[in-house]
C-alpha cells in the first residue's frame, strides 16, 4: 500500500471520529441542558400536583386550621432523605405557630 491511501484512511478516520463526537455532543446538550427537567420522569412522579391543587386526605380535617403546609415524602427517595434537615426546621417553625398544621403524606405501602 502507498502513503496517500494510508493518508485517505487516516482522513476518514478522523472525520467519522469527529462525526460520533459531534453526535454525542448534540444528544448530550439536547437531553440535559435544553430539556430543563433532565431524564424522563418516572411514572410515579407523573400524578404529582402543582401548588394550590385541591387533594384527597381522608383522615385529614381541613377546616381545623386556616393554612396547611402538605409535604409529601416517598420512602427511598434520596431527594426526600437529603432534604430532612430542611423538613425538620420547618417542622418546628410550623409546630410555634397555632394557624398552620403540617400535615405528612407518605403514598407508601404500610
Amino acid at each position: 500500500m502507498n502513503n496517500s491511501l494510508y493518508k485517505r484512511i487516516e482522513i476518514a478516520a478522523n472525520v467519522a471520529i469527529i462525526a460520533v463526537a459531534l453526535l454525542f455532543g448534540f444528544v448530550l446538550v439536547k437531553r440535559f441542558i435544553l430539556s430543563r427537567s433532565g431524564p424522563e420522569p418516572a411514572a410515579a412522579f407523573n400524578s404529582i400536583k402543582p401548588p394550590g391543587a385541591k387533594i384527597s386526605l381522608p383522615e385529614t380535617n381541613w377546616s381545623q386550621n386556616e393554612r396547611h403546609v402538605v409535604l409529601v415524602l416517598q420512602t427511598g427517595c434520596h431527594f426526600c432523605t437529603e432534604s430532612a434537615p430542611f423538613y425538620r426546621r420547618l417542622a418546628q417553625a410550623v409546630d410555634k405557630r397555632k394557624d398552620i398544621e403540617l400535615i405528612a403524606a407518605l403514598p407508601q405501602n404500610r
